[in-house]
């Protein structure tokens, strides 16, 4: 329904619009006329000027009464100006003058390119209309007026012109006021009717046309079914959008470039926030993804690290897009291998040893006992090798499962008295330095990681000592064990903290271990949300670092 103060305004407003904008050109029209007459004007004074400076306005008497009666009467005033700006007469202000070299109206006459210059004159403090104009070999005739008379033409203008518009607008007014008046009732029955037919209602208004009857019954018939719809249709979106934000897999839906829909598992999956349009995609990376999905030649892509794998359905130039991150499955099948491979190989040569030398024992009853104790110390000496295996083995998957408790209070003194007893540090010196305080840990994790530390520098350095540092600060614990070398290549830095990772051959591989130290060093510190690292230090050898939060942090 179209409210009677809206149709009044529809009728008003244009026609009024229309007046002013009539108006203003004639404004601007007049307006320009006005100054075109003050322009001929200035121009006929400078001629008179031109005549008297011609009866020598400046020597003669008679000549120079008549430019100051010009100046008096009229308002127009006349100067002369040197070439060189200098002013040799002006009849309305006596005495010297300040250089008039850069005013507009000289330079142009000097030029022999004449124009009018309005501004404000510096002398007598007023807006002035200037016209300067050579009249012999190095002087120069200006003449200038006051726009006063301009203004108050305009003033007398711009009353009429607002005296006439109030007119006009009025006369529109009284107009737009009857017709809306006569119209606003039919607006107003239609409006009510057609309102009444898009809200279904069984009871509509009747009008003269049947016509008009017969296609606001349809219309009310057809809103009905269409409300109903929308609703089963909002109901089915919003289970289906429940559904489509819980899963697992990332959707996206395109017609075109256009990007219907996207859930938020699809933002994660691809790591950043996807638009409404793949046009508005800045990054490269992501949109060869989108153009690999629209023609693919394999089901998968990787993303870094990740690996993606994606299903699609294409109808014309509609797609929707399944991706299924798989990284972790991927990762966890790659693990299981490698562990399954690395694990036989280790298990593989200690086992090898103890059944070669089992094997010796018994085909050789008789032996002396030196060669049987040779051969029962390197039974020993594997099984345990393959004993302690298993234990790193079992102690990796207690810290991957991730124990229910952290927080222990234990003495670090203690500890090290401990870990002196465990290790064997044969020829090599070990060397503490250590807070002695109590500390929020689990003592068991504390002595795994600096034994694995300690026993992983005394295995493969060649420096004559292993300097352990333990400080303890407000809400972590830093602990560094620093070797004699050879240095680790920076290459390896990161991968010796994985599981059985062979070092190259710039480290000593005499005296092996289970190859799982410090990955067990690496667990530990991720459990209390700390981290690991190796670097360079002054003797030439390496430094581990590892830093610990304290579980009450936490």
């Amino acid at each position: 329904m179209i409210p009677k103060r809206k149709l009044f305004l529809l009728i008003l407003a244009p026609t009024a619009v229309a007046l002013l904008l009539g108006l203003a050109l004639l404004q601007d029209k007049s307006l320009g006329v006005s100054q075109e007459g003050f322009e001929k004007l200035l121009l006929t004074s400078w001629r008179l000027a031109k005549l008297s400076y011609e009866l020598g306005m400046t020597r003669e008497p008679e000549a120079q009464r008549m430019a100051e009666t010009m100046t008096r009467d009229i308002g127009f005033r006349i100067t002369l100006i040197d070439e060189n700006g200098r002013v040799s007469f002006d009849s309305e202000v006596p005495g010297e003058l300040e250089s008039h070299r850069d005013r507009p109206e000289f330079k142009a006459a000097l030029t022999g390119h004449p124009i009018f210059a309005t501004r404000r004159s510096d002398t007598v403090g007023r807006e002035t209309m200037y016209y300067a104009q050579k009249v012999d070999e190095g002087v120069i005739l200006r003449v200038s007026s006051p726009l006063e008379y301009f203004d108050a033409q305009r003033t007398l203008f711009f009353r009429q012109a607002g005296l006439a518009a109030l007119a006009l607008v009025f006369g529109v007014f009284l107009f737009s006021l009857w017709a809306s008046r006569r119209q606003a009732r039919v607006f107003r029955e239609l409006s009510l009717a057609v309102g009444a037919a898009k809200n279904g209602a069984q009871e509509l208004p009747t009008f003269k046309s049947q016509e008009l009857d017969e296609a606001l019954f349809a219309l009310s018939q057809a809103a009905r079914d269409l409300k109903a719809r929308n609703q089963e249709i909002v109901g089915l979106n919003t289970r289906l959008e429940y559904i489509l934000s819980k899963i697992n897999e990332g959707v996206i839906f395109l017609d075109g470039t256009r990007i219907i829909y996207r859930n938020k598992r699809a933002e994660e999956i691809l790591g950043c926030q996807i638009p409404e349009s793949t046009t508005q995609i800045a990054k490269n990376e992501i949109l060869s993804i989108f153009a690999l999905v629209k023609n693919p030649q394999f089901n998968h892509l990787k993303i870094g690290e990740r690996v993606i794998f994606f299903d699609q359905a294409r109808e014309d130039e509609r797609l929707l897009v399944i991706f299924h991150d798989q990284t972790e499955k991927e990762k966890y099948s790659n693990y299981k291998s490698d562990l399954v491979g690395n694990v036989s190989h280790e298990l593989k040569t200690p086992l090898a040893l103890v059944l070669g030398a089992a094997e010796v024992i018994l085909r050789d009853r008789e032996m002396s006992r030196p060669f049987l104790e040779k051969f029962l110390n390197t039974l020993y000496r594997n099984a345990q090798r393959l004993n302690n295996l298993l234990d790193d083995l079992i102690l990796l998957h207690q810290l991957e499962s991730r124990p229910e408790s952290l927080s222990e209070e234990c003495d670090l003194k203690e500890i090290v008295g401990e870990i002196e007893e465990m290790i064997d540090p044969g020829d090599k010196v070990v060397e503490w330095d250590y807070d002695q305080v109590k500390v929020n840990f689990h003592s068991a994790h504390l002595i795994s990681v600096l034994t694995n530390l300690i026993n992983n520098a005394l295995k493969y350095s060649k420096g004559p000592k292993i300097q352990v540092e333990v400080r303890h600060r407000e809400s972590y614990l830093e602990i560094a064990v620093a070797d004699g070398g050879p240095m680790i290549p920076v290459s390896e830095r990161e991968r010796i903290f994985e599981r059985f990772y062979s070092m190259s051959r710039s480290r000593n591989r005499e005296r092996s271990g289970s190859g799982l130290g410090l990955a067990i060093v690496k667990h530990i510190a991720r459990l209390y949300r700390g981290q690991v690292k190796v670097s360079e230090n002054d003797q030439g050898g390496n430094t581990f670092w590892v830093m610990m939060t304290a579980p009450k942090e936490f």
